[in-house]
């Protein structure tokens, strides 16, 4: 679990979170390095659910007993957004 949650972090932490059609943006932030990840759709935290959800799957398949059954994401402690793969 540890590395998973490495891996994630790693990827995200401290980042900005983009979408593509965001170029102007892209550029500023390539320009000052500032460290940006770029998604097809806009980053709404049910983009990056789905996206972490995929993520685990593929990850957790090397260990047999463990199955990934929803990412859920808190943005506040009344706004939260669960991805279960529908």
């Amino acid at each position: 679990m540890k590395l998973f949650t490495k891996d994630i972090e790693n990827q995200y932490d401290h980042k900005l979170l983009l979408q593509k059609e965001d170029v102007d943006l892209i550029q500023i932030c390539e320009q000052k390095k500032w460290e940006v990840v770029v998604f097809e759709n806009n980053p709404t935290s049910e983009t990056l659910a789905k996206e972490l959800f995929i993520q685990a799957q593929a990850f957790f398949t090397k260990w047999p007993g463990i199955k990934v059954d929803f990412i859920k994401i808190e943005e506040t402690c009344t706004s939260e957004c669960i991805y279960d793969g529908e």
